[in-house]
């Protein structure tokens, strides 16, 4: 198999590892994709871990479940959308986001709903469709993914609950952030705001192909280039892969770093692991910390000791208090609790 350049610092890496070998081959397997079959990396293959069944099961939970979130009854709500789809070429995927994340959409068609101002910049967004998404449909003459809106209230509530100086380019941190959808999303709000992921090696790879796409004029360097340079004084966006502990020290000479976010990925990892992520945000000193947990676990990792409330309050605790926490319906027909921690000292 012919390797590029640039992929040949990932591959090198993953060969090198001492992490087991179905992690090792899993990652091989994602690095591949992202390096010869990026034009369909958001078609469900790269970094899933969920199989079509599961898929399949998570839409009927969700039609059959009745929210009492919303004015209107969350089936008759779902028929009724459902009567507006041209059902040849477009019934499997909207019934895909409904069964995902209907919200927005329960909002529009609900009786006597308002979109509030917050709710409207939505509008201002679509998705590019690069890497082919699975689940996107029409709305408003435009294109969007459950994945977007996902990240869209998501961003809107870490917007709403930080300390944002407006003066200045605020620096946001992800670990665990997949291709970069969230830091997309924050990016396209605040365009003049800087963001840092880290990843493992095949992921972030295709984090830097995936936001090289989206961003062509914005300044993205990948980790298979931090790791010859060095972290560079100008940037938009950062990408550093999982192993590169000096450079994630080195952040610290950044400055001031708005916020630091993780969603369900440290549910994929032993608590040592996730604390020494926790303990890299207090070393660099982050003004807050959003987490997101899957209340019900991740559907198919399954780790024998993993975080949860208590654990997380106890390992921040000396540095961070918990400001807000709240419970949020979202992917996969489960249940997240998200936390948001503020630095106290």
């Amino acid at each position: 198999m012919k390797i590029n350049l640039e992929t040949k610092y990932y591959y090198d890496l993953l060969q090198n590892t001492s992490l087991p070998i179905y992690w090792k081959q899993t990652q091989l397997i994602n690095l591949y994709i992202a390096e010869h079959q990026f034009d369909n990396i958001r078609s469900g293959l790269f970094a899933s871990y969920t199989p079509f069944k599961f898929k399949l099961n998570r839409v009927l939970f969700k039609l059959l479940r009745v929210s009492v979130n919303f004015k209107l009854n969350y089936i008759a709500n779902i028929v009724f959308k459902l009567i507006l789809v041209q059902i040849k070429n477009n019934l499997i995927k909207e019934v895909n986001c409904l069964g995902d994340y209907p919200t927005l959409l329960l909002m529009i068609l609900g009786p006597g709903a308002t979109i509030s101002e917050e709710i409207k910049s939505l509008f201002t967004l679509e998705d590019y469709c690069v890497g082919k998404p699975f689940d996107i449909f029409k709305f408003n003459s435009k294109i969007y993914s459950y994945e977007l809106f996902e990240k869209f209230f998501r961003a809107k509530y870490i917007l709403k609950n930080i300390n944002k100086d407006n003066t200045k380019s605020n620096i946001f941190i992800e670990v665990g952030g997949g291709l970069g959808i969230q830091i997309e999303v924050l990016c396209r709000l605040n365009a003049k705001d800087k963001f840092i992921l880290i990843e493992t090696p095949s992921q972030a790879y295709g984090a830097y192909k995936y936001l090289k796409n989206i961003f062509r004029e914005k300044k993205i360097y990948g980790a298979h280039e931090i790791s010859k340079t060095g972290l560079p004084e100008n940037f938009d966006i950062l990408i550093l892969d999982s192993s590169q502990n000096i450079e994630m020290q080195n952040l610290s000479k950044l400055g001031n770093i708005t916020a630091g976010l993780n969603q369900r990925s440290f549910q994929e990892m032993e608590i040592s692991f996730t604390k020494d992520y926790l303990d890299l945000f207090s070393f660099l000193k982050i003004d807050n910390i959003f987490l997101w947990e899957m209340r019900e676990g991740h559907p198919e990792i399954k780790i024998q000791n993993r975080t949860d409330r208590k654990i997380y309050i106890e390992l921040l605790k000396e540095n961070y208090s918990l400001k807000d926490e709240k419970l949020e319906y979202f992917q996969d027909g489960f249940q997240y609790d998200v936390y948001n921690f503020e630095r106290s000292k």
